[in-house]
């Protein structure tokens, strides 16, 4: 995992997710992208689709605070207290065929009955954004499907 800057082309490679967080923070996100990737596998009318379709686009992971100044300054919506500078957060985009609403509705159920470790959950215009912020209390969640949500990162 890593920071990379996708406001330029070709992407710039920022930092490396930092040795400390592989065996923590790593883990978790990598077990709950993988039980909703595998969930997505496993619904009705997907397993018959090619393997293509059933892939999930990290739209974004970790990122420094420099990365994340500057995709405000880019006019991005950015959160301050965002778990992605943490390590804790995934924006992922649904699989093909798949809208965003169900994505995120297929995440939400598997955040209440499967993954505990999903403690944060976002629904924007393309993508979802999952985090595994520590100490849940309860799942938070929310919605930002407007014209000003679709550039958040």
């Amino acid at each position: 995992m890593a920071c990379w800057n996708r406001l330029v082309q070709p992407r710039v490679l920022i930092a490396r997710y930092p040795d400390e967080w592989r065996q923590t923070r790593a883990i978790r996100l990598a077990y709950a992208f993988e039980v909703i990737r595998w969930a997505c596998q496993q619904m009705p009318g997907r397993s018959t689709l090619a393997p293509s379709s059933h892939a999930i686009s990290v739209r974004s992971a970790y990122r420094t605070e420099g990365y994340q100044a500057q995709l405000k300054a880019a006019g991005y919506a950015t959160a301050v207290k965002s778990q992605h500078l943490q390590g804790r957060a995934l924006d992922l985009a649904p699989p093909a065929g798949m809208p965003t609403a169900q994505f995120y509705e297929v995440i939400h159920n598997l955040a209440t009955t499967t993954i505990e470790e999903i403690a944060g959950i976002g629904e924007y215009s393309t993508f979802v954004h999952v985090d595994t912020r520590p100490n849940r209390a309860r799942l938070a969640t929310w919605h930002r499907t407007t014209q000003d949500a679709q550039r958040a990162a």
